[in-house]
């Protein structure tokens, strides 16, 4: 909801963008062959 209201409010912010950049990092680095789940 945050993310929608920082849209409303600041178009020019590009929320939307960040917001995609930091998920797909996150998932990136999780795709990583060195990386593994938490025991």
């Amino acid at each position: 909801v945050s993310y929608l209201a920082t849209d409303v409010l600041f178009p020019e912010w590009n929320i939307w963008t960040q917001f995609l950049d930091q998920s797909t990092e996150g998932l990136r680095l999780d795709a990583l062959a060195e990386s593994h789940p938490i025991e």
